[in-house]
């Protein structure tokens, strides 16, 4: 019986499980591995590299033996690198250590080492892997997140009705941070091609050009070539350019800019910059990161204007409120009043005739009567001019088919909602239609005039519209935008469509559920 390998621990030829491997096999191992591998000796010159250097940096093996290892690390990283040799020549060891390796091209690449020393032979054995990938996906990471949080901290100051002067300097500052630029400012576009700046920040020691100072905007800077196509721009180098923007920033020692446009409402405001006194432009992608701010300053200047709006549409309500009621007791006085004293005069001339002149106390209650029906009528326009009476009595057909009944002009009341709208909104829609077809009168020297009120969704729908010469500017003349005002204070809004010689429509959304 054939003897099995078992009896003999092993076939022969075969090697026992603690030898070491074959010269070959370490050669092929050292040749095939993707990682990089080297062998140095102590006075740090390189003695044999892998072909995985060639494949990560583009420098042969030949150009690297007998080189120092030292002379290939980035010049900020050497101090480092220096320490950890310090500390492997001591005996210990490197693990994860990183640094930037010189390439063939110039370029630098994350190499990440272990290595361990041999005193015996007096050589390092070492081992890296490219991480250039990972450092550029961390350092993406984490610049995305800074700018998340800067975006955050000046949308809070926007969300929080923070002044605009308040909310572009924040944006100046954080958006220099992110962007590691020297200097950031907001520059407002003016008109002959020049710019004021809004705000500025810099770093300590960094000269700003100072908020208020009025620049020519030239090409050859960021914030002119954004005035001149409507996009970001960049701009290397200013010595030697014409214009004041570029002088002054030479002056300064700036030597690159970037910038990116402000829209407002369609229209170029201005431009959000930054500056950096080192060569070279500034990293890729700060355009996009500069434009993400840019919204928030547009965003502060809607806040600002519509600040501004508010306040001016509460003092004309508070004007118009005030003219009204001046009106109302002008009205009073001169017509009601007036009517209601001389009726009292009256009624006591007819008591003092009741026992003598019959006949004449029988005129004068006549006349009493007569003045009486008058103050009355007077007292139901003014009432009318207050709060129309058939408006909660009949609804708002009825009392828009009385307005169109009683204008100098034909009008045809096209449509009106059968279901009650809110008081509020028909009152709104009232005073609406009633001024629109004064103005019509007054102004638009038309034929015509139709009134159209339908439901959308949650809006009650105003059209007036009128076959006149058109012209007619909802910014000029108190009547349309006092109900203008009116409307905005319940949430809604007026447009008025008015081509010269095509007549003008008044469209009102007004919404009914809030």
């Amino acid at each position: 019986m054939t003897p099995s390998a078992a009896d003999h621990g092993a076939v022969e030829g075969d090697l026992p499980a603690d030898a070491p491997p074959a010269p070959e096999d370490l050669e092929r191992f050292f040749s095939l591995s993707r990682d990089m591998l080297c062998v140095a000796d102590f006075n740090g010159f390189f003695t044999r590299v892998n072909p995985a250097f060639e494949r990560v940096l583009g420098h042969t093996s030949d150009e690297l033996v007998g080189e120092p290892f030292m002379s290939f690390v980035h010049p900020d990283d050497r101090d480092a690198t220096a320490a950890v040799y310090e500390s492997v020549m001591s005996g210990g060891e490197a693990l994860a250590f990183e640094n930037r390796y010189r390439g063939r091209d110039g370029s630098y690449r994350w190499l990440q080492w272990a290595s361990i020393t041999d005193g015996d032979v007096g050589l390092i054995y070492a081992v890296a892997r490219d991480i250039t990938a990972a450092k550029q996906s961390e350092t993406e990471l984490r610049g995305l997140v800074a700018e998340q949080a800067a975006l955050r901290r000046v949308a809070t100051l926007v969300a929080r009705g923070a002044e605009h002067d308040e909310v572009v300097a924040a944006v100046a500052e954080e958006v220099g941070k992110l962007l590691s630029a020297e200097a950031a400012g907001v520059v407002r576009y003016e008109p002959a091609g020049r710019g004021t700046v809004v705000s500025t920040w810099s770093r300590s020691g960094v000269p700003p050009v100072p908020v208020g100072t009025v620049l020519e905007l030239e090409a050859g800077t960021a914030v002119g070539r954004v005035y001149g196509t409507g996009k970001p721009g960049r701009a290397v180098g200013f010595e030697g350019a014409e214009g004041s923007l570029a002088r002054r920033l030479n002056e300064l020692g700036y030597r690159s800019s970037l910038a990116a446009p402000i829209h407002v409402e369609g229209r170029l405001w201005g431009a959000l910059a930054v500056g950096d006194v080192r060569e070279g432009p500034l990293a890729e992608g700060s355009e996009q990161r500069l434009a993400r701010f840019a919204e928030l300053v547009v965003q502060a200047l809607a806040n600002a204007d519509a600040r501004e709006q508010l306040a001016a549409s509460r003092a004309r309500l508070v004007e118009a409120s005030d003219a009204e009621r001046r009106r109302l007791e002008r009205n009073l006085h001169d017509g009601a009043q007036q009517r209601l004293e001389a009726l009292s005069i009256t009624m006591r001339l007819a008591q003092d005739r009741l026992d003598g002149d019959r006949d004449e106390a029988h005129r004068l209650l006549e006349s009493a009567g007569e003045e009486l029906a008058a103050a009355l009528a007077e007292l139901r326009e003014l009432a009318r001019g207050i709060h129309p009476a058939v408006l909660s009595e009949h609804g708002l057909a009825a009392a828009l088919w009385g307005v169109a009944q009683r204008a100098p002009l034909p009008v045809e009341i096209e449509t009106v909602p059968e279901q009650r709208l809110p008081e509020s909104v028909e009152v709104a829609v009232y005073y609406l239609v009633s001024e629109a077809l004064v103005n019509v009168a007054r102004y638009a020297r038309a034929s015509a005039a139709k009134v159209a009120v339908s439901r959308s969704g949650e809006n009650a729908i105003v059209e007036i519209a009128d076959d006149g010469i058109g012209g007619a500017d909802l910014a000029r003349g108190s009547g349309l935008r006092g109900l203008a005002d009116r409307i905005s204070a319940l949430g809604g809004s007026v447009e008025v469509d008015s081509p010269r010689g095509v007549g003008t429509t008044i469209r009102a959304a007004i919404p009914y559920v809030r």
